[in-house]
């Protein structure tokens, strides 16, 4: 049974004063069709942007070590 099932026989049961206290309560919730943002690590990670040469994948430990001097040792 899902959590919508296990909600609506519990509803079910319920006289008049019950459910117009339960209709109270759900009135007065936050915005239920509001998502919610993700501030998790994934999420942040995703904004996450680099700005660098095209080829520094390739080439990071050539452009960590600044021995950029010599071309020679890009590929």
């Amino acid at each position: 049974m899902t959590t919508r099932d296990l909600i609506q026989s519990e509803i079910d049961q319920l006289d008049e004063l019950s459910l117009q206290i339960i209709y109270t309560f759900i009135q007065q919730m936050p915005e239920k069709s509001k998502k919610i943002p993700s501030t998790g690590l994934l999420s942040k990670l995703r904004q996450i942007t680099l700005d660098g040469p095209e080829d520094f994948a390739e080439n990071v430990d050539f452009y960590l070590n600044e021995s950029h001097h010599d071309k020679a040792y890009l590929s």
